[in-house]
């Protein structure tokens, strides 16, 4: 019997504490992964090389994991792949490189908003709107050109404008003044 290769593999990174929020909750939403460990390191080329080994963990789950049965779970795989990849493009030495992931992040993004809709999951569906958002900034930032920077602004005014927490504090206040 062969061994799940995502099993055999371990992260390391020193990134900021969102990323290891979010790839951590993806292992532990993700049981075929959960024997993946995350180590913080300070070396920039280990940081690469670990961002590397993160997109291939979180292929080989978004592989194991059925779309049609586990819609959400596959979401936020798909959701993952994009924020890691944002990290690797805005690390990578070559521009070109860098574009490629980052395509490659959008690719993941837009396949996660399939399922993660505002209306049937607004939390998973405002997550992967920052993750795409922030991939088309880092795009601009590496030479991608300004339309990136528009695409970011409009999915992140997109975003802000739908946030569940502002729909709740907006219908609270709606009822205090109702009350008064």
């Amino acid at each position: 019997k062969a061994e799940d290769p995502a099993r055999r593999v371990v992260v390391h990174f020193s990134l900021e504490s969102s990323f290891t929020r979010r790839f951590t909750t993806c292992l532990e939403s993700t049981p075929s992964l959960s024997a993946v460990k995350v180590v913080m390191r300070d070396d920039a080329a280990q940081d690469q090389q670990a961002l590397r080994d993160s997109v291939a963990v979180l292929r080989a789950a978004l592989a194991s994991t059925d779309r049609a049965r586990d819609q959400i779970r596959w979401a936020n795989v798909q959701n993952a792949i994009c924020y890691t990849l944002s990290f690797a493009g805005e690390r990578e030495n070559s521009i070109q490189l860098a574009q490629q992931l980052l395509a490659n992040g959008i690719i993941a993004c837009n396949s996660a908003l399939t399922v993660a809709t505002r209306d049937e999951n607004p939390s998973l569906w405002a997550a992967t709107q920052d993750s795409l958002g922030r991939v088309y900034e880092i795009l601009g930032d590496r030479g991608g050109g300004v339309s990136n920077y528009d695409m970011a602004f409009n999915i992140i005014d997109s975003r802000l404008k739908f946030s569940p927490l502002r729909q709740l504090h907006h219908n609270t206040k709606r009822l205090q003044r109702a009350l008064h």
